[in-house]
């Protein structure tokens, strides 16, 4: 969709300025170090990858070209054959969120790759910062939050709410798409870290809207390429010696509407650590506040609506949630 002119100018300069992810300076480090050795023999896993996995259901949605022969992407693909201890890091980092990511981005009909961007900009960590002042998994920047419609605050910061940055990521996406690329998903993730100004001007300098042909800086050359190099990997992991982690297609949160500010540490209890609170509302300091959205696991769900139910924090009709001493559970 079209965004307003503020918003277009806004969003712009920021592009023009570029921004750098949480991750850059291992890949910096990564250009500067030899090239590695040829590709290695690897052994190719054998398992039986379940029906019900969300890689099943991405995989259906790819769209892209992942230009598995250009030797940017081999490079990434070699590198991850190498590193599967950091495939399984960013998997469990991801695996409350990418459920819900992905659905997002399957129901907006957006190409299933780019629900692999926040492994590339933060790790899929909700927390991530860079010194750029870039936050969240997808990494907006504070004036990019704004220009999108999110409301920063002391005690709540968007960015690093992995429903409302993904809405904010997405839309942006809409926009680029709308006023600017046409649909071509390989140039606006090359805007995505470079900018828009940037990647024009490296169009009409190279007269192609060809991403691997264009003069851009090093970190965009290798950005893209890495996703690419990702994607083609949980395309095809058995083909490449990787074995994925089991993340089932179904969700992982459930999103709570409360009534009025409640602690997130008075919510705690043996089911349910003050931690695992914090980690699942990354975005929120001690207190989600009114008509805001608690995150909680599945299935402690029912219970932390019963506790709020019991305060009179718990918004909309309670009417069908049964508590009791015994049993907790809402009735169908």
């Amino acid at each position: 969709m079209s965004q307003p002119p503020l918003l277009r100018s806004a969003i712009t300069r920021r592009l023009r300025r570029g921004h750098r992810s949480v991750g850059w300076m291992l890949l910096i480090a990564l250009v500067m170090s030899p090239l590695m050795p040829g590709p290695s023999e690897f052994q190719a896993p054998t398992y039986h990858e379940d029906s019900h996995s969300l890689w099943v259901h991405m995989r259906q949605s790819f769209a892209l070209d992942h230009h598995i022969d250009n030797p940017r992407v081999r490079y990434w693909i070699e590198w991850y054959q190498q590193h599967p201890d950091a495939i399984d890091r960013y998997m469990k980092d991801a695996r409350p969120w990418l459920y819900h990511v992905f659905h997002e981005v399957d129901a907006r009909h957006v190409p299933g790759e780019i629900a692999l961007l926040p492994f590339i900009e933060s790790g899929y960590n909700p927390r991530a910062r860079n010194i750029s002042g870039a936050s969240g998994m997808w990494q907006l920047t504070p004036q990019a939050a704004t220009e999108v419609g999110l409301t920063l605050s002391r005690d709540y910061d968007p960015r690093n709410d992995p429903l409302e940055s993904t809405h904010a990521a997405l839309d942006y996406f809409q926009w680029l798409s709308d006023n600017w690329f046409d649909d071509d998903w390989v140039l606006m993730l090359a805007v995505y870290n470079a900018g828009v100004g940037r990647v024009n001007k490296a169009i009409r300098q190279a007269n192609t809207r060809n991403y691997f042909d264009l003069p851009l800086p090093t970190e965009t050359r290798l950005y893209v390429p890495r996703l690419l190099a990702l994607a083609a990997i949980i395309d095809a992991p058995e083909h490449y010696g990787i074995r994925l982690p089991d993340i089932p297609n179904e969700p992982m949160f459930k999103s709570i509407r409360v009534a009025r500010p409640v602690s997130l540490d008075s919510l705690s209890s043996a089911e349910l650590s003050s931690r695992q609170l914090h980690d699942f509302n990354p975005a929120y300091g001690q207190t989600v506040g009114r008509h805001q959205l608690l995150l909680v696991p599945v299935a402690q769900a029912p219970s932390i609506m019963c506790r709020l139910k019991a305060r009179s924090a718990l918004a909309g009709d309670t009417r069908q949630l049964s508590c009791d001493d015994k049993r907790v559970a809402v009735a169908p």
